[in-house]
């Protein structure tokens, strides 16, 4: 019985939560932006999942480099090998690819002067990728062949290699499998680590716009916020359907018709407020590698009641739901009217949602004032 172990479970879990905030990051801080996504080199037609993938296939890919293996016989032995440089070989070139996305240095003249890329990647061209190299400059003559040795080693990967340069003459070549897995981790935690370093100053550079939306959400005029938010913090227009960019400015110019509409402006500010503050805490944590802050409300500037009602809590979340049918309609909203039959403003907004039930504006600017006036009238609410 032969065998390679190959097992360092502390510089496998570095490396791989080195990729996992890489991805994270890609998924949670730079894709959602479209001030962070022109710093890379994204296009919109790429799934935004790609470096999902990409971190996929480098889990996929640690297996074999990482975990132990053992091998019985020379066809196991050499199907091993292969396998081994062969997926160190796929993960310098997913490396390469996420240089690229993030805008950084990824030619080969650049990386070959990294001797753990250089040297890993021109034993695994000899073994598997080029085993028969010829010049076809050169009327296609021989320049070099490899073969595996049969010496049953059980820490090193040794070939017999013939060359030009050498007449020919055979040559045995020897490399120990630790000194190639190191090398291998010594480059990923290098490439990584860049990779990190561009991601903080993308990240650092839209905290500061954070910050300032933060600091002047309460002295801009509403155009100018909406404006802000487009070029900065466009996620928060998909919070809800009512939250879509034109649709709130249209429930802006309607303040002075009806409260509802104040009330849904207030929270929706509330709600920028609150998401600003929670995204300008989660870039915190990324660059100072620490624990998620939870926002503190009292730190809001605008305040605004978010709790549900404890007791018609079902009948809300059902309400909350404009393409519900017409019976669940009439049910749900029946036992709150029958709750409060002598309160005309909530009538008011349950019969303004009835005959508004194609219209999220209407609707939902009700749904959110309904809920708001069942809490006072209750002061029972989570």
């Amino acid at each position: 019985m032969l065998g390679v172990i190959i097992n360092n479970r502390n510089m496998d879990y570095e490396i791989e939560q080195k990729l996992r905030k890489i991805t994270d990051a890609w998924d949670s801080l730079i894709i959602p932006y479209q001030f962070c996504k022109e710093k890379i080199n994204f296009e919109e037609q790429e799934l935004t999942d790609y470096i999902v993938g990409i971190g996929g296939y480098f889990h996929d890919t640690f297996e074999i480099i990482l975990e132990p293996r053992n091998y019985d016989g020379f066809a196991e032995m050499f199907s091993y090998y292969i396998s081994y440089l062969q997926a160190i070989y796929i993960q310098q070139d997913l490396v390469i690819e996420l240089l690229g996305l993030f805008n950084l240095e990824n030619s080969k003249k650049v990386l070959n002067d990294n001797r753990n890329f250089s040297l890993n990647r021109n034993i695994r061209n000899e073994l598997v990728g080029h085993p028969i190299s010829r010049n076809s400059k050169k009327k296609y003559e021989l320049t070099s062949a490899t073969m595996f040795s049969y010496v049953q080693a059980k820490d090193s990967i040794e070939y017999l290699q013939y060359h030009r340069k050498n007449d020919f003459k055979i040559e045995i070549v020897s490399y120990n499998i630790s000194e190639i897995r190191n090398r291998h981790t010594e480059f990923l935690n290098y490439y990584f680590d860049k990779i990190t370093e561009k991601i903080n100053e993308i990240l650092k550079l839209h905290l500061v716009i954070l910050d300032d939306l933060l600091t002047n959400i309460n002295s801009r005029a509403f155009s100018k916020i909406i404006d802000e938010l487009s070029k900065y913090f466009e996620l928060i227009f998909s919070f809800t359907y009512e939250f879509e960019k034109e649709k709130i400015k249209e429930i802006y110019n309607k303040q002075e018709e009806h409260r509802r509409y104040e009330n849904m402006i207030d929270y929706f500010l509330y709600i920028v407020n609150f998401s600003l503050l929670e995204a300008k805490n989660q870039v915190i944590s990324f660059i100072e590698k620490r624990e998620f802050l939870v926002v503190n409300r009292n730190e809001l500037i605008y305040k605004y009641d978010v709790s549900r009602n404890k007791e018609f809590h079902y009948e809300l979340i059902k309400l909350s739901e404009i393409n519900s049918n017409m019976h669940n309609f009439e049910f749900n909203s029946k036992i709150i009217r029958d709750r409060f039959p002598d309160d005309l403003d909530i009538k008011e907004e349950l019969d303004n949602m009835n005959i508004n039930r194609n219209n999220i504006i209407e609707y939902y600017c009700s749904f959110e004032l309904l809920n708001q006036l069942i809490n006072k009238k209750t002061n029972n609410y989570t």
